[in-house]
């Protein structure tokens, strides 16, 4: 599962992963990861790139 979502996250924009690894109050990538899997079944693994593109989209600025 964590390599599934290892390779999701090789598709985001650094920003946009920079601002996701902040925002969930992660020091590495490999925190952010275990948190991601518990939010996202093996089936919705590939909606992480997508879900974590909107959110940085409508964030508050």
């Amino acid at each position: 599962m964590k390599a599934k979502i290892l390779r999701e996250l090789a598709t985001l924009n650094f920003e946009v992963l920079a601002y996701t690894v902040n925002f969930y109050g992660c020091n590495t990538l490999d925190e952010l990861v275990d948190k991601l899997s518990f939010a996202y079944t093996q089936e919705d693994v590939k909606r992480i790139p997508d879900d974590l593109q909107y959110s940085y989209d409508t964030r508050e600025q």
